[in-house]
Protein backbone atom coordinates (compact mmCIF):
# COMPACT_ATOMS: atom_id res chain seq x y z
CA UNK A 1 0.00 0.00 0.00
CA UNK A 2 1.22 3.07 -0.97
CA UNK A 3 2.01 5.59 2.27
CA UNK A 4 1.50 9.32 1.11
CA UNK A 5 4.37 11.41 3.74
CA UNK A 6 2.32 13.96 5.42
CA UNK A 7 5.55 15.57 6.90
CA UNK A 8 6.95 16.21 3.22
CA UNK A 9 3.70 17.71 2.35
CA UNK A 10 3.60 20.17 5.17
CA UNK A 11 7.28 21.29 3.95
CA UNK A 12 5.45 21.32 0.61
CA UNK A 13 2.81 23.49 2.12
CA UNK A 14 5.45 26.15 3.37
CA UNK A 15 7.29 26.29 0.22
CA UNK A 16 4.01 27.26 -1.57
CA UNK A 17 3.70 30.24 0.81
CA UNK A 18 7.39 30.86 0.03
CA UNK A 19 6.80 30.55 -3.38
CA UNK A 20 3.09 32.21 -3.58
CA UNK A 21 5.19 35.18 -1.83
CA UNK A 22 7.80 35.56 -4.26
CA UNK A 23 5.18 35.54 -6.97
CA UNK A 24 3.32 38.59 -5.80
CA UNK A 25 5.97 41.04 -5.72
CA UNK A 26 5.86 44.12 -7.76
CA UNK A 27 8.16 45.54 -10.15
CA UNK A 28 12.00 45.95 -8.95
CA UNK A 29 13.33 49.21 -7.86
CA UNK A 30 15.96 51.11 -10.52
CA UNK A 31 18.62 51.28 -7.90
CA UNK A 32 18.18 47.33 -7.51
CA UNK A 33 18.78 46.64 -11.13
CA UNK A 34 21.26 49.23 -11.95
CA UNK A 35 23.75 47.21 -9.01
CA UNK A 36 22.83 44.28 -10.47
CA UNK A 37 23.73 45.05 -13.98
CA UNK A 38 27.11 47.05 -13.00
CA UNK A 39 27.97 44.18 -10.96
CA UNK A 40 26.63 40.68 -12.34
CA UNK A 41 24.96 40.99 -15.38
CA UNK A 42 27.92 39.19 -18.03
CA UNK A 43 27.35 41.18 -20.98
CA UNK A 44 30.60 39.86 -22.65
CA UNK A 45 29.39 36.06 -22.13
CA UNK A 46 25.99 36.77 -23.73
CA UNK A 47 27.89 38.98 -26.50
CA UNK A 48 29.91 35.05 -27.17
CA UNK A 49 27.11 33.41 -26.85
CA UNK A 50 24.50 35.57 -29.32
CA UNK A 51 27.34 35.93 -31.80
CA UNK A 52 29.17 33.00 -31.98
CA UNK A 53 27.87 31.55 -35.58
CA UNK A 54 29.41 34.00 -38.74
CA UNK A 55 25.90 33.68 -40.57
CA UNK A 56 24.07 35.55 -37.23
CA UNK A 57 25.08 39.06 -37.24
CA UNK A 58 25.11 40.41 -33.44
CA UNK A 59 24.55 44.22 -34.74
CA UNK A 60 21.03 42.46 -36.51
CA UNK A 61 19.87 40.65 -33.32
CA UNK A 62 16.35 42.05 -31.82
CA UNK A 63 16.06 42.58 -28.20
CA UNK A 64 13.00 44.26 -26.51
CA UNK A 65 13.29 46.49 -23.16
CA UNK A 66 10.85 46.30 -21.09
CA UNK A 67 10.15 49.57 -18.23
CA UNK A 68 7.88 49.83 -15.80
CA UNK A 69 5.64 53.61 -16.23
CA UNK A 70 3.08 54.08 -13.75
CA UNK A 71 2.42 50.12 -12.49
CA UNK A 72 2.56 49.32 -15.88
CA UNK A 73 4.79 47.72 -18.07
CA UNK A 74 5.62 48.96 -21.22
CA UNK A 75 8.17 47.06 -24.38
CA UNK A 76 10.24 48.40 -26.51
CA UNK A 77 10.79 45.95 -29.41
CA UNK A 78 13.25 46.34 -32.34
CA UNK A 79 16.13 47.24 -30.33
CA UNK A 80 19.72 46.91 -31.66
CA UNK A 81 23.33 47.16 -30.47
CA UNK A 82 26.29 47.17 -32.84
CA UNK A 83 28.98 45.13 -30.19
CA UNK A 84 28.60 44.62 -26.68
CA UNK A 85 29.89 47.85 -25.45
CA UNK A 86 27.15 49.46 -27.20
CA UNK A 87 25.00 47.29 -25.48
CA UNK A 88 26.26 47.86 -21.79
CA UNK A 89 25.33 51.39 -22.04
CA UNK A 90 22.03 51.12 -22.95
CA UNK A 91 20.85 49.15 -19.98
CA UNK A 92 23.03 50.81 -18.05
CA UNK A 93 21.53 54.13 -19.23
CA UNK A 94 17.97 53.15 -19.15
CA UNK A 95 17.55 50.39 -16.87
CA UNK A 96 15.17 48.01 -18.09
CA UNK A 97 12.99 46.22 -15.70
CA UNK A 98 13.92 42.99 -17.85
CA UNK A 99 15.69 42.00 -21.56
CA UNK A 100 14.13 39.72 -24.23
CA UNK A 101 15.88 38.00 -27.02
CA UNK A 102 14.61 38.41 -30.25
CA UNK A 103 15.66 36.41 -33.38
CA UNK A 104 18.44 38.01 -35.95
CA UNK A 105 16.65 39.72 -39.08
CA UNK A 106 18.38 40.26 -42.71
CA UNK A 107 18.34 43.80 -41.63
CA UNK A 108 18.34 46.02 -38.90
CA UNK A 109 15.39 45.22 -36.61
CA UNK A 110 14.18 49.20 -36.37
CA UNK A 111 14.19 49.09 -40.57
CA UNK A 112 12.06 46.10 -40.59
CA UNK A 113 7.87 46.34 -40.52
CA UNK A 114 7.34 43.08 -38.98
CA UNK A 115 3.72 42.89 -41.22
CA UNK A 116 5.17 42.86 -44.48
CA UNK A 117 6.93 40.14 -46.30
CA UNK A 118 10.96 41.28 -45.60
CA UNK A 119 10.57 40.69 -41.90
CA UNK A 120 11.33 37.04 -42.45
CA UNK A 121 13.70 35.45 -39.71
CA UNK A 122 16.74 34.74 -40.94
CA UNK A 123 18.51 32.54 -38.07
CA UNK A 124 17.52 31.67 -34.44
CA UNK A 125 18.70 29.80 -31.96
CA UNK A 126 16.45 26.40 -31.18
CA UNK A 127 14.71 27.26 -28.16
CA UNK A 128 12.08 25.70 -25.48
CA UNK A 129 9.81 27.00 -23.29
CA UNK A 130 8.48 24.61 -20.06
CA UNK A 131 5.87 25.90 -17.98
CA UNK A 132 4.14 24.24 -14.94
CA UNK A 133 0.98 26.25 -16.02
CA UNK A 134 1.08 23.69 -19.10
CA UNK A 135 0.25 20.54 -16.29
CA UNK A 136 -2.34 22.20 -14.52
CA UNK A 137 -4.66 19.45 -15.87
CA UNK A 138 -2.49 16.51 -14.17
CA UNK A 139 -0.47 18.39 -11.22
CA UNK A 140 -2.23 17.21 -8.05
CA UNK A 141 0.02 19.05 -5.11
CA UNK A 142 -2.27 21.86 -3.27
CA UNK A 143 -0.67 24.78 -5.17
CA UNK A 144 -2.48 23.67 -7.82
CA UNK A 145 -5.27 25.74 -6.71
CA UNK A 146 -2.90 29.11 -6.23
CA UNK A 147 -4.32 30.93 -9.47
CA UNK A 148 -1.28 29.46 -11.64
CA UNK A 149 1.31 31.46 -10.02
CA UNK A 150 2.51 28.82 -7.04
CA UNK A 151 4.37 25.76 -7.21
CA UNK A 152 6.02 23.53 -5.05
CA UNK A 153 9.09 20.87 -5.43
CA UNK A 154 6.56 18.13 -6.28
CA UNK A 155 5.21 20.14 -9.17
CA UNK A 156 9.24 20.92 -10.06
CA UNK A 157 9.26 16.61 -10.51
CA UNK A 158 7.38 17.33 -14.02
CA UNK A 159 10.10 20.06 -14.85
CA UNK A 160 12.78 17.26 -13.81
CA UNK A 161 11.64 14.76 -16.15
CA UNK A 162 11.13 17.10 -19.16
CA UNK A 163 14.53 18.14 -19.05
CA UNK A 164 15.61 14.27 -18.68
CA UNK A 165 13.57 13.34 -21.37
CA UNK A 166 14.49 16.39 -24.03
CA UNK A 167 17.93 15.97 -22.79
CA UNK A 168 18.31 12.19 -23.72
CA UNK A 169 15.93 12.58 -27.22
CA UNK A 170 17.65 15.60 -28.32
CA UNK A 171 21.00 14.47 -28.58
CA UNK A 172 20.34 10.63 -29.87
CA UNK A 173 17.64 11.67 -32.11
CA UNK A 174 18.54 14.78 -33.55
CA UNK A 175 22.58 15.07 -32.72
CA UNK A 176 21.96 18.41 -30.80
CA UNK A 177 24.69 18.32 -27.94
CA UNK A 178 25.21 21.89 -27.28
CA UNK A 179 22.76 23.07 -25.25
CA UNK A 180 22.02 24.64 -21.53
CA UNK A 181 18.92 25.26 -19.19
CA UNK A 182 17.84 28.88 -17.88
CA UNK A 183 15.48 28.92 -14.98
CA UNK A 184 12.80 31.09 -16.04
CA UNK A 185 12.50 33.27 -12.77
CA UNK A 186 8.95 31.90 -12.25
CA UNK A 187 7.65 28.13 -12.49
CA UNK A 188 9.66 26.81 -15.57
CA UNK A 189 12.48 26.38 -16.82
CA UNK A 190 13.92 27.49 -21.00
CA UNK A 191 16.48 25.46 -23.25
CA UNK A 192 18.48 26.85 -25.51
CA UNK A 193 20.69 24.94 -28.70
CA UNK A 194 23.29 26.25 -29.93
CA UNK A 195 24.20 23.72 -32.70
CA UNK A 196 25.41 25.09 -35.39
CA UNK A 197 22.90 23.00 -37.46
CA UNK A 198 19.98 24.04 -35.30
CA UNK A 199 19.61 27.59 -36.46
CA UNK A 200 19.03 26.58 -39.95
CA UNK A 201 15.96 24.70 -38.48
CA UNK A 202 13.15 26.18 -40.61
CA UNK A 203 9.33 27.01 -39.03
CA UNK A 204 8.12 23.18 -39.82
CA UNK A 205 11.18 21.42 -38.75
CA UNK A 206 10.51 23.23 -34.75
CA UNK A 207 7.25 22.09 -35.20
CA UNK A 208 8.48 18.68 -35.53
CA UNK A 209 10.76 18.72 -33.23
CA UNK A 210 8.17 19.92 -30.70
CA UNK A 211 5.71 17.29 -31.78
CA UNK A 212 8.21 14.62 -31.17
CA UNK A 213 9.30 15.87 -27.77
CA UNK A 214 6.00 15.83 -26.45
CA UNK A 215 5.08 12.18 -27.71
CA UNK A 216 2.21 13.78 -30.23
CA UNK A 217 2.34 10.84 -32.10
CA UNK A 218 2.21 8.03 -29.95
CA UNK A 219 2.72 5.37 -32.74
CA UNK A 220 6.38 6.44 -32.23
CA UNK A 221 6.43 4.34 -28.51
CA UNK A 222 6.44 1.32 -30.76
CA UNK A 223 8.34 2.47 -34.30
CA UNK A 224 10.97 4.39 -32.83
CA UNK A 225 13.30 2.33 -30.74
CA UNK A 226 15.11 5.75 -29.04
CA UNK A 227 12.09 6.96 -28.02
CA UNK A 228 11.09 3.39 -26.86
CA UNK A 229 14.37 3.64 -25.15
CA UNK A 230 13.27 6.96 -23.10
CA UNK A 231 10.70 5.81 -21.85
CA UNK A 232 11.68 1.94 -20.48
CA UNK A 233 14.50 3.97 -19.54
CA UNK A 234 13.86 7.42 -18.30
CA UNK A 235 9.95 8.25 -18.38
CA UNK A 236 8.74 4.80 -16.78
CA UNK A 237 10.99 4.32 -13.55
CA UNK A 238 10.76 7.82 -12.93
CA UNK A 239 7.39 7.73 -12.85
CA UNK A 240 7.41 4.27 -10.23
CA UNK A 241 9.95 6.06 -7.95
CA UNK A 242 9.65 9.46 -7.71
CA UNK A 243 6.17 10.64 -8.65
CA UNK A 244 3.60 7.56 -8.18
CA UNK A 245 4.69 8.14 -4.38
CA UNK A 246 2.93 11.43 -4.13
CA UNK A 247 -0.03 10.60 -5.92
CA UNK A 248 -3.31 10.57 -3.99
CA UNK A 249 -5.66 7.44 -4.79
CA UNK A 250 -8.33 9.63 -5.64
CA UNK A 251 -5.99 11.71 -8.63
CA UNK A 252 -4.78 8.27 -10.04
CA UNK A 253 -8.30 6.93 -10.19
CA UNK A 254 -9.16 10.05 -12.05
CA UNK A 255 -5.89 9.70 -14.45
CA UNK A 256 -6.79 6.62 -15.09
CA UNK A 257 -10.35 6.35 -15.54
CA UNK A 258 -9.85 9.20 -18.13
CA UNK A 259 -7.69 7.37 -19.94
CA UNK A 260 -8.69 3.89 -19.54
CA UNK A 261 -12.57 3.58 -19.49
CA UNK A 262 -13.02 3.48 -23.72
CA UNK A 263 -10.40 0.94 -23.99
CA UNK A 264 -11.90 -1.56 -21.14
CA UNK A 265 -15.22 -3.39 -20.86
CA UNK A 266 -17.28 -2.24 -17.68
CA UNK A 267 -16.31 -5.03 -15.80
CA UNK A 268 -11.99 -4.05 -16.38
CA UNK A 269 -13.18 -1.12 -15.15
CA UNK A 270 -14.70 -1.96 -12.07
CA UNK A 271 -11.89 -4.37 -11.43
CA UNK A 272 -8.78 -0.84 -12.10
CA UNK A 273 -11.55 1.12 -9.95
CA UNK A 274 -11.60 -1.61 -6.79
CA UNK A 275 -7.48 -2.62 -7.07
CA UNK A 276 -7.08 1.48 -6.72
CA UNK A 277 -9.23 2.12 -4.28
CA UNK A 278 -7.71 -0.98 -2.03
CA UNK A 279 -4.42 0.72 -2.43
CA UNK A 280 -2.52 -1.64 -4.57
CA UNK A 281 0.92 -1.35 -6.09
CA UNK A 282 0.75 0.09 -9.42
CA UNK A 283 2.09 -3.13 -10.79
CA UNK A 284 -0.59 -5.09 -9.54
CA UNK A 285 -3.67 -2.79 -10.76
CA UNK A 286 -1.94 -3.49 -14.69
CA UNK A 287 -1.62 -6.81 -14.06
CA UNK A 288 -5.33 -6.81 -13.31
CA UNK A 289 -6.04 -5.21 -16.68
CA UNK A 290 -4.16 -7.06 -18.76
CA UNK A 291 -6.32 -10.12 -17.90
CA UNK A 292 -9.19 -8.05 -19.18
CA UNK A 293 -7.47 -6.91 -21.95
CA UNK A 294 -4.57 -9.78 -23.27
CA UNK A 295 -1.70 -8.46 -21.77
CA UNK A 296 -2.53 -5.32 -24.37
CA UNK A 297 -2.96 -2.91 -21.38
CA UNK A 298 0.68 -2.92 -19.90
CA UNK A 299 2.28 -3.33 -23.93
CA UNK A 300 0.55 -0.73 -25.55
CA UNK A 301 -2.13 1.37 -23.45
CA UNK A 302 -0.30 2.10 -20.55
CA UNK A 303 3.13 3.31 -22.23
CA UNK A 304 0.38 5.66 -24.30
CA UNK A 305 -0.92 6.77 -20.59
CA UNK A 306 2.47 7.46 -19.29
CA UNK A 307 4.04 9.30 -21.62
CA UNK A 308 -0.04 11.69 -22.58
CA UNK A 309 0.30 12.41 -18.41
CA UNK A 310 4.36 13.48 -18.45
CA UNK A 311 6.15 14.04 -21.45
CA UNK A 312 6.81 17.52 -21.86
CA UNK A 313 4.09 19.76 -22.60
CA UNK A 314 6.06 22.80 -24.52
CA UNK A 315 5.23 26.33 -25.60
CA UNK A 316 4.70 25.99 -29.62
CA UNK A 317 4.68 29.41 -30.66
CA UNK A 318 8.30 29.94 -28.67
CA UNK A 319 10.11 27.89 -30.23
CA UNK A 320 8.28 27.71 -33.85
CA UNK A 321 7.22 32.09 -34.33
CA UNK A 322 9.73 34.33 -35.67
CA UNK A 323 8.54 37.29 -33.81
CA UNK A 324 8.50 35.74 -30.35
CA UNK A 325 10.99 36.74 -27.83
CA UNK A 326 12.30 34.61 -24.79
CA UNK A 327 13.88 36.06 -21.68
CA UNK A 328 17.79 36.67 -21.70
CA UNK A 329 19.62 34.39 -19.91
CA UNK A 330 20.88 36.28 -16.27
CA UNK A 331 17.63 38.77 -17.12
CA UNK A 332 15.74 39.48 -14.18
CA UNK A 333 11.92 38.56 -13.88
CA UNK A 334 9.92 41.18 -14.16
CA UNK A 335 7.14 40.30 -11.36
CA UNK A 336 9.00 37.71 -8.94
CA UNK A 337 12.70 39.44 -9.70
CA UNK A 338 14.35 36.13 -9.54
CA UNK A 339 17.00 36.11 -11.61
CA UNK A 340 16.97 34.03 -14.72
CA UNK A 341 20.31 32.13 -13.85
CA UNK A 342 21.76 29.16 -16.93
CA UNK A 343 21.73 25.60 -14.90
CA UNK A 344 22.79 22.22 -15.41
CA UNK A 345 20.69 18.99 -15.54
CA UNK A 346 22.03 17.82 -12.35
CA UNK A 347 21.53 21.74 -10.81
CA UNK A 348 17.45 21.77 -12.07
CA UNK A 349 17.46 18.48 -10.49
CA UNK A 350 18.08 19.68 -7.04
CA UNK A 351 16.68 22.95 -7.39
CA UNK A 352 13.57 23.92 -5.38
CA UNK A 353 11.82 27.03 -6.59
CA UNK A 354 11.52 28.43 -3.31
CA UNK A 355 15.34 28.84 -3.11
CA UNK A 356 15.18 30.82 -6.05
CA UNK A 357 17.54 34.03 -5.47
CA UNK A 358 16.25 37.61 -6.56
CA UNK A 359 17.52 40.98 -6.26
CA UNK A 360 17.01 40.92 -2.72
CA UNK A 361 18.80 37.97 -1.60
CA UNK A 362 22.38 38.28 -0.15
CA UNK A 363 24.70 39.63 -1.94
CA UNK A 364 27.24 36.79 -1.30
CA UNK A 365 24.45 34.03 -2.44
CA UNK A 366 23.78 36.15 -5.55
CA UNK A 367 27.94 36.21 -6.32
CA UNK A 368 28.62 32.96 -5.72
CA UNK A 369 25.35 31.63 -7.82
CA UNK A 370 25.82 34.15 -10.41
CA UNK A 371 29.52 33.19 -10.83
CA UNK A 372 28.46 29.14 -11.20
CA UNK A 373 26.32 29.97 -13.67
CA UNK A 374 28.68 31.98 -15.53
CA UNK A 375 31.33 29.50 -15.68
CA UNK A 376 28.90 26.77 -16.59
CA UNK A 377 27.97 28.60 -19.51
CA UNK A 378 31.21 30.06 -20.73
CA UNK A 379 32.05 26.23 -20.90
CA UNK A 380 29.13 25.57 -23.02
CA UNK A 381 29.65 28.44 -25.06
CA UNK A 382 32.92 27.49 -26.03
CA UNK A 383 32.22 23.78 -26.69
CA UNK A 384 29.61 25.05 -29.02
CA UNK A 385 31.81 27.55 -30.61
CA UNK A 386 32.67 26.41 -34.34
CA UNK A 387 36.11 26.42 -34.89
CA UNK A 388 38.07 29.31 -37.18
CA UNK A 389 38.30 28.51 -40.69
CA UNK A 390 42.09 28.70 -40.31
CA UNK A 391 42.31 25.38 -37.90
CA UNK A 392 41.20 23.46 -40.34
CA UNK A 393 43.56 20.47 -41.10
CA UNK A 394 43.91 22.15 -44.55
CA UNK A 395 46.39 19.72 -45.97
CA UNK A 396 43.67 16.82 -45.08
CA UNK A 397 41.56 18.22 -47.33
CA UNK A 398 43.13 19.40 -49.97
CA UNK A 399 45.86 15.95 -50.23
CA UNK A 400 44.97 12.48 -51.46
CA UNK A 401 46.78 11.25 -48.59
CA UNK A 402 44.97 8.71 -46.19
CA UNK A 403 44.86 10.24 -42.26
CA UNK A 404 47.05 7.10 -41.36
CA UNK A 405 49.38 8.58 -43.79
CA UNK A 406 49.94 11.83 -42.62
CA UNK A 407 53.17 12.92 -41.36
CA UNK A 408 53.42 13.75 -37.51
CA UNK A 409 54.56 17.23 -38.28
CA UNK A 410 50.90 17.89 -39.18
CA UNK A 411 49.34 16.52 -36.63
CA UNK A 412 51.14 18.69 -34.13
CA UNK A 413 50.53 22.04 -36.07
CA UNK A 414 47.00 21.04 -36.09
CA UNK A 415 47.36 20.43 -32.23
CA UNK A 416 49.19 23.50 -31.47
CA UNK A 417 46.32 25.25 -33.00
CA UNK A 418 44.24 24.07 -31.73
CA UNK A 419 45.81 24.83 -28.34
CA UNK A 420 46.04 28.38 -29.13
CA UNK A 421 42.44 28.49 -30.29
CA UNK A 422 41.28 27.59 -27.06
CA UNK A 423 43.52 28.92 -24.74
CA UNK A 424 42.95 32.01 -26.27
CA UNK A 425 39.25 31.83 -25.76
CA UNK A 426 39.52 30.88 -22.21
CA UNK A 427 41.86 34.03 -21.59
CA UNK A 428 39.08 36.48 -22.22
CA UNK A 429 35.92 33.83 -21.51
CA UNK A 430 36.95 31.61 -18.56
CA UNK A 431 40.51 33.09 -17.61
CA UNK A 432 40.39 30.05 -14.82
CA UNK A 433 39.94 27.00 -16.86
CA UNK A 434 41.57 23.46 -16.31
CA UNK A 435 44.15 22.00 -18.10
CA UNK A 436 41.97 18.90 -18.31
CA UNK A 437 39.25 21.09 -19.88
CA UNK A 438 41.80 22.29 -22.54
CA UNK A 439 42.76 18.52 -23.36
CA UNK A 440 39.23 17.51 -23.42
CA UNK A 441 38.40 20.39 -25.89
CA UNK A 442 41.45 18.97 -27.73
CA UNK A 443 41.09 15.64 -27.65
CA UNK A 444 37.05 16.01 -29.09
CA UNK A 445 38.55 18.05 -32.18
CA UNK A 446 41.27 15.99 -33.12
CA UNK A 447 39.06 12.75 -32.64
CA UNK A 448 36.31 14.25 -35.07
CA UNK A 449 39.16 15.09 -37.62
CA UNK A 450 41.39 11.98 -37.51
CA UNK A 451 38.97 9.49 -36.04
CA UNK A 452 39.16 7.41 -32.37
CA UNK A 453 42.27 6.13 -33.75
CA UNK A 454 41.79 2.73 -32.84
CA UNK A 455 43.26 1.09 -35.21
CA UNK A 456 45.73 4.10 -36.36
CA UNK A 457 48.76 5.51 -35.40
CA UNK A 458 47.39 9.28 -35.46
CA UNK A 459 45.73 9.00 -32.07
CA UNK A 460 49.13 7.91 -30.46
CA UNK A 461 50.39 11.10 -32.49
CA UNK A 462 47.96 13.95 -31.02
CA UNK A 463 48.07 12.78 -27.46
CA UNK A 464 51.66 12.67 -27.18
CA UNK A 465 51.48 16.30 -28.47
CA UNK A 466 49.10 16.42 -25.92
CA UNK A 467 51.66 15.22 -23.30
CA UNK A 468 54.23 17.57 -24.77
CA UNK A 469 52.30 19.99 -23.47
CA UNK A 470 51.46 19.05 -20.25
CA UNK A 471 47.43 18.27 -20.87
CA UNK A 472 47.86 14.56 -20.60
Amino acid sequence: MTVINLDLFAQIGRSIVVCANLFSRTFPSVMHLKEYYREFFPITLLYNMLSMHKRMPFANREFALFFENDGQLKCQRKVAFQHAEAFFRRIMATVPTTIDIGAVYPLLPRHLKFSSACAVRTRRELVFDIDLSDYDSVRFCPCKKGAGHASCDVCWLFIDLAVQVMDFLLERKFGLVHRFWVFSGSKGVHCWVLDATAVDYGKEMRQGVCNYLEFRDASQLFECPIARECYDSIIFPFFRKRLFPYLPKSTMLEYLSAFAKPVLDAEGFECLSAAIAAGEPLLACVEKLDKHTKRAFSRVHYPVFICGLLAPRLDHNVTTSEKHLLKAPFAVHKRTQAIALPMSSDDIRNFSPSAAITLQSSSQLVTQLVASSVAYLSDVVILAKPLPELYVCTKCASSDMRHEDLHASVVYDFVDSLFEHYRRSHATESPNVSENTLAYLISRQCTDIFGPGSATGLQLTWRRRLQDLNLL
